[in-house]
C-alpha cells in the first residue's frame, strides 16, 4: 500500500516543505490484520475467516480501519515521537492485496 501526496493539515507542523515523501507499507497479510485484532481485542471471526466474510458480501476477511489509520499516523510523524492523537476516520476496511 502506497501512501503519497500533498501533506494534510495535521501534518503542516511537521518539518517538510510540501509534499510528504512517499513511503510503502506492505502488502498486507492476513498475519497482520490478525495479529492486530489480536492486539485490540476485536476477535470478530469477520476479521480472519474469509468464507464468513464472502457469505456477508465482502470479497475477503478484512482489518478494520484503526489499522489503516495506524498506517495513516506512521506516515504522517515517521518514527515514534509522540503519542499525541491524530483525528481519522476510516472510509473502507483495511483489505489485503
Amino acid at each position: 500500500m502506497a501512501v503519497s501526496g500533498s501533506a494534510p493539515a495535521a501534518a503542516q507542523q511537521l518539518p517538510l516543505d510540501g509534499d510528504l515523501p512517499e513511503r510503502w507499507f506492505g502488502p498486507l497479510t492476513m498475519t497482520d490484520i490478525v495479529r492486530y485484532q489480536g492486539a485490540s481485542g476485536d476477535l470478530n471471526p469477520m476479521h480472519h475467516d474469509d468464507e464468513l466474510a464472502r457469505g456477508a458480501g465482502y470479497p475477503q476477511a478484512f482489518g478494520v480501519g484503526m489499522l489503516g489509520a495506524g498506517y495513516l499516523a506512521t506516515w504522517l510523524s515517521g518514527p515514534p515521537t509522540s503519542s499525541a492523537p491524530t483525528p481519522c476516520a476510516a472510509s473502507a476496511p483495511a483489505s489485503r492485496n
